[in-house]
This record gives structure tokens, sequence and C-alpha cells, in this order.
């Protein structure tokens, strides 16, 4: 069943600080207006990026539509299924990934997610279940070599996959990552980028496609259901710079311009809109670079896609409850004072 998150006037404003000591006589202190009127959507099976140039809004878009951001600073509307949701069931249903990770280098990667998953899921998932599932994603994500690793001793990318793992653990029908290949070279930030491509089930050519597939496991894998059965995830990620074999991954595109939306549909229609316009992207050149190159050139510049499709399909409305067995804040103090001690002593044995 396909699921579709979708906003509409999204408008997210600060006060601009100032610490002169007159500012605070104005009656109207000035607001900075960071998102303006943005609507769009998102379906499970999409795979998303938000481009645009430094300071045009892409971190605050992802934040403001996963509803990461709090206070009543932030107004719109947002709908999953024709279906107004709130904070609480949106961020349920949802995993963030930031673009900075606060693994802890002396555990291995199945104890931190292990951990992650006993403070998080316990009440609802025996740990028995909760190892398969940490099994199922490491295997997903092609970490499954490396479970016994410690974090300290893994590559950038494989971080990023981690993290990513972590969001996984609750079964999300829609991840929302910040800047994913910020610190990697192109090779393992095109591996990052292919690993949500096939989250997203979105099919490839085999022979393309070596290094981020599913590896060969032992007779365990007979417990789980086929990879073939997990539902598609819809990902959403802002992304600075991403080299063409990167933006050929993504299936659809926002363009930002200081916090307005310029363009939002799938990158074919993006190459048919700008040549519409009159801008033709040169040959062996990054279409992604060209795109930003002209918003920025051309402020005036607008070719937005008339239509959303959650307008053309109508979908079915869907309850999506979010789940009220949270894991006891006894619980929690017990297992992050299990998981510091298991730190300690092994960074007495390193001392």
């Amino acid at each position: 069943m396909e699921v579709t998150l979708r906003w509409e006037n999204v408008n997210y404003s600060i006060r601009r600080k100032n610490s002169y000591w007159w500012w605070k006589c104005k009656r109207t202190p000035e607001t900075h207006h960071i998102l303006q009127n943005v609507s769009g959507e998102v379906s499970t099976g999409d795979l998303v990026a938000i481009v645009g140039a430094s300071g045009a809004g892409k971190t605050t878009l992802l934040a403001a539509i996963s509803r990461r951001i709090r206070g009543n600073k932030l107004a719109g509307k947002f709908t999953i299924n024709s279906r107004e949701v709130d904070r609480e069931e949106m961020t349920s249903i949802s995993g963030f990934v930031p673009q900075s990770d606060s693994l802890i280098n002396a555990l291995t990667v199945e104890e931190h997610l292990m951990f992650i998953g006993l403070l998080k899921y316990s009440r609802k998932m025996p740990q028995i279940q909760l190892r398969i599932t940490i099994k199922k994603i490491l295997v997903q994500l092609g970490l499954n070599s490396l479970a016994y690793s410690r974090i300290g001793t893994l590559s950038g990318g494989e971080r990023k996959k981690l993290n990513l793992a972590t969001e996984l653990l609750g079964e999300p029908y829609f991840l929302f990552c910040d800047e994913p290949t910020t610190g990697l070279d192109s090779f393992n930030a095109l591996l990052v980028i292919k690993t949500f491509k096939n989250l997203c089930g979105i099919n490839e050519n085999p022979e393309n496609n070596t290094n981020s597939k599913m590896e060969i496991v032992t007779s365990e894998k007979d417990l789980w259901e086929p990879q073939s059965q997990t539902f598609p995830k819809g990902i959403v990620c802002s992304i600075h710079q991403p080299t063409s074999d990167i933006f050929h991954c993504f299936s659809h595109m926002i363009l930002l311009r200081k916090g307005r939306i310029v363009f939002q549909g799938t990158t074919s229609q993006a190459e048919d809109k700008f040549r519409e316009a009159g801008f033709i992207c040169p040959e062996n050149y990054n279409p992604i670079e060209y795109y930003v190159k002209i918003i920025s050139q051309k402020p005036e510049l607008d070719i937005t896609v008339e239509k959303l499709r959650s307008q053309e399909t109508k979908p079915s409305p869907v309850k999506i409850q979010p789940s009220q067995l949270l894991t006891s804040w006894i619980l929690q103090v017990f297992y992050l004072l299990k998981r510091s001690s298991l730190v300690s002593r092994r960074s007495l044995k390193e001392a």
C-alpha cells in the first residue's frame, strides 16, 4: 500500500537577533522568513533530493516536513493519505538521520543497535525479535560482516550507514536525511545513495551495483521473511553539490531559493521544464549544478509543476497510530548505566 505524506503552505520564520539595546524598544521586531508558502509531497518508493544554494533553507525544510521543529513558529498543514497528522504521530512513523553522528567508538555495531533498540522498543519488541530485526537491517545495508567490529574502526561511509540503521530499527515509512554525503568521497557517497535507492525499492541494473547489494548470510536467513516482502521507504535528503551519478539516483527533486520552491517534480520533468524555459544543460555538465546556477542567476524564474500527484490520485485515508508502548524511564536509565559501564571497562583495558 502506498503512503503519501503531503505538506501545504508551510511557513517558518524567526526573529532576527540583534545585540543593540535600542532594538528591544521596537514594537515590531524584524523577522526572518526561512520558509515561505512551501508545498509538496513524498510517497513510499520515492527518493527525493532537496537542492539549493547555501542558505536556501534545505535543512529547515527537511526538519519542518519531518515535524522535528518545535514551537508555534512553524505553520502549515501536514497530511498522510489525506488525513491530517500531528507531530507525535509523524515522528513515530518516520526517522531523521542528522548530518553529524553521536556514535560511541568503544561499542561494536551490533551492541550499538541493541542498546538503541532496548532504549526505544523494549516493551513492544521482545529481545529475540529485536536481534532478528537488527540482523535483517545489517544485511540490508551491507553491514553484516561488520556486526562485531568496533565503531571506531568504521569508515565514513560505514558510519553513515550505521546512522541509517539506527533509524530503521523502528521500521519507519519515511526517512529524512540531512546531507548524508557530506564528508565522504564520491565513491562512498554514491554507495550511500544507492543504499537509499534500494530501501525505496527503485529497480537498478544489477551489473552496476556490486558493492551496495545485500550480503549472503548463513542459514539464520531462514528465520526472516524475504527482503522483497518489506515495504519500500519514502526518503527525502537535503544534499549539497551531488555528483551527476548521485543526481541520477534520485527519482524526484525539490529546488529551493531563499525559502521558496522554484521547482519540484521528477528529475526528468526538471530537464523538460528548464528546456521549456530556454535553459538547456550543456553536454558533460552536472545537471544539478547547472540548475542551481540558473536559479541563482535568475531570481524571477519559477518553473514549478502545477499539479501534485496527491491531487490526481486521491489516495484513500489510512489510519496510522503511533505506538504507545514506550520504554519506561527506569528501564532507560538501567540500559544507559549498562552501556556506560561497558564503555568504561573497555576504556580502562585499552588505557
